[in-house]
């Protein structure tokens, strides 16, 4: 499914008789996920609606381990994101590879992060995936040539995490889009001060962006060969990743009570 909005959108118009093809149930699909991503993008916007804190979660055999906390958010491709259970992401774990010719029946866990070449800035980061899940098997494989046709059934609602090295779309120092929402915003809360919304420009409408990914936290100055600090002189297993975590990329959602609280 891709995440660029079509020209125009088509639903099936149903009559009796009908012929009904896979193409059609594709569009029926796409027609709704595409109208609620444009409704999240233009009406709600893009950014952590709620949770998704990132917490130290630091073992003895992994020192970089944090926890990613339940939480929801909005990309700015209009995907929305999901994280119904605490998740473990090792930040100095090299990813590990996936076969994805082989159906997986179990949904599979967010990668891990990219081992860092050297000291650098790096960005938490997490993305809208959709999953083929729940594999079937398919036709009659009584030719005896031992080929075993199999198809999904299902596509799952998932996500990714990994480690950003580089700012990149909407996040880019200087966007465009996101400083002329940032003089919007601001404009508006000058328009309440006064008590006057006569004559206010609407709010910016940009098209749809391809960059997925919602930065959870900030590691600014980061080489993972070397343990965190602790809070404590003794090193024990739950060491203290505090310092290292930071907000400074994290960009909560406007949501329609932040709105109502400027009057």
């Amino acid at each position: 499914m891709s995440s660029k909005a079509s020209p125009a959108l088509e639903r099936v118009r149903y009559f009796p008789r009908q012929l009904m093809t896979v193409e059609d149930m594709r569009a029926e699909q796409d027609y709704f996920v595409e109208r609620m991503r444009r409704h999240n993008r233009l009406l709600h916007g893009w950014g952590i609606i709620c949770g998704l804190e990132v917490k130290p979660y630091a073992t003895a055999d992994k020192p970089w381990q944090v926890m990613v906390c339940p939480g929801s958010a909005c990309a700015a491709t209009g995907d929305e994101i999901h994280v119904s259970t605490p998740v473990p992401f090792d930040l100095a774990r090299p990813p590990e590879t996936e076969d994805d010719c082989i159906p997986c029946p179990c949904p599979p866990g967010p990668p891990l992060g990219a081992q860092p070449d050297a000291l650098a800035t790096y960005y938490l980061a997490i993305r809208y995936l959709c999953r083929p899940a729940r594999p079937v098997r398919t036709g009659n494989t009584s030719c005896g040539c031992g080929d075993e046709g199999c198809e999904t059934s299902r596509w799952r609602d998932d996500f990714e995490l990994k480690l950003l090295t580089k700012l990149e779309g909407p996040y880019t120092p200087g966007e465009e889009r996101t400083a002329e929402e940032g003089e919007w915003l601001n404009l508006l809360k000058s328009r309440l001060d006064g008590g006057n919304l006569i004559g206010m420009p609407t709010r910016p409408c940009w098209p749809p962006t391809e960059y997925p990914w919602i930065i959870l936290t900030t590691l600014p100055s980061v080489d993972f060969s070397i343990p965190p600090p602790v809070s404590s002189p003794t090193p024990s297993p739950n060491a203290n990743l505090a310092d290292a975590l930071k907000d400074w990329q994290r960009r909560p959602l406007l949501q329609a009570q932040d709105l109502l609280s400027l009057f």
